[in-house]
């Protein structure tokens, strides 16, 4: 009985924080282990949120590990690294606009724009999932999807996530039958959108781990 209790706090313990992991159904885009992503995608941060490398000692966009100053395990979801999302601490920080990006494919063709990626198909999925924490609180997210006919980097579509962020771990869920005038057959890219264009003020930090399509 004791035993039994002891594993039961145990998986409530693991609930809390967010690091029971994926269900076996899930098609992971990426936990942020390893470069590229889990589907041979490149991982990009644009424009306001670009990073800073030439100023490391302060916080910027990029994988966030053990080697980052002051690291702190709180600010990952599951194994030992998530993403950190810096809007502003940038050489392009005058935009106003930030975004991250997962392609969901290796690139095909290098010479064009938009780079050519191979396409996914997602069609068998309800929902696109990721978990979302801050700094401070109140941030907010756009969340950016494209398909093969794109002929830009431009979104197709955004979905504005509903409510704002927390300084706790919150695992976004993001409905695809809410997301319109994109081919979930050929999709090739989605992404977030943090900066000024998401309302969000120069300075404001954003964590993210464990990226994936899902069915629940």
């Amino acid at each position: 009985m004791k035993k039994m209790l002891a594993l039961f706090m145990f998986l409530v313990l693991v609930w809390s924080v967010g690091t029971i992991g994926f269900a076996e159904e899930d098609l992971i885009i990426t936990d942020f282990e390893k470069h590229p992503n889990c589907l041979g995608g490149q991982v990009g941060v644009y424009g306001a949120g670009s990073p800073n490398w030439s100023n490391t000692e302060e916080p910027y966009s990029w994988y966030y590990t053990p080697e980052v100053k002051n690291y702190k395990k709180e600010n990952v979801v599951s194994g030992k690294q998530s993403f950190r999302l810096v809007n502003g601490n940038s050489p392009d920080s005058d935009v106003g606009w930030a975004s991250f990006g997962l392609d969901l494919g290796p690139i095909l063709d290098a010479s064009v724009v938009p780079i050519k990626v191979e396409p996914l198909d997602v069609s068998g999925y309800k929902y696109l999932v990721f978990w979302a924490k801050t700094e401070l609180g109140g941030e907010k997210l756009l969340v950016n999807f494209r398909d093969a006919r794109s002929i830009t980097y431009m979104p197709q579509f955004q979905y504005k996530v509903k409510k704002p962020l927390t300084v706790k771990w919150q695992r976004i869920t993001v409905p695809l039958k809410d997301v319109y005038n994109v081919d979930f057959k050929s999709l090739v890219h989605t992404g977030l959108a943090f900066g000024e264009d998401a309302s969000n003020e120069m300075g404001a930090i954003i964590y993210i781990d464990d990226f994936a399509f899902s069915n629940n």
